[in-house]
């Protein structure tokens, strides 16, 4: 069986604390690996007020601005959706990210951190991972950030 080509999309959240459901993801923002004037970024409504003051240190926002000027989540997710299905094409989109377990976490928790109807991302792991590592691990820090 022939695999698809892979497309690398490097993704970015920003979260009010450690776990979906219990915090909220602030901003999500997303590039394609080599590709970085390819982008995606948005803020988000927080889904709860729970935070911890160094997460939002880490990002500098503020919940009460997003509380106005986020995006629903269900929306922002939506249109994420959209984003990666255009700029993936007929290839593979692939999720990479660092700490890609966290990032993860919060964009594929529809359940914790999203409402139920927030649709399902598209992103998965590599399938040739040594075709991915000889591909991003060479990129300098510029080429692989959010240009945002």
């Amino acid at each position: 069986m022939a695999h698809k080509p892979e497309v690398y999309i490097s993704v970015d959240i920003e979260a009010s604390g450690p776990i979906p459901g219990e915090f909220s993801m602030l901003s999500l923002g997303a590039c394609v690996v080599g590709l970085p004037s390819k982008t995606f970024y948005v803020e988000l409504k927080p889904i709860n007020d729970h935070v911890i003051d160094q997460a939002l240190q880490v990002s500098g926002l503020q919940l009460a601005d997003l509380k106005t000027k986020g995006e629903e989540p269900t929306q922002a997710m939506a249109r994420f959706e959209r984003w990666i299905k255009h700029i993936s094409g007929e290839s593979r989109p692939v999720f990479v990210a660092f700490n890609a377990t966290f990032d993860w976490m919060f964009t594929h928790a529809r359940n914790f951190s999203l409402p139920r109807n927030t649709p399902t991302m598209l992103l998965t792991m590599p399938q040739n991972r040594q075709r991915f590592l000889k591909k991003c691990c060479c990129l300098t820090v510029s080429q692989s950030s959010l240009l945002l």
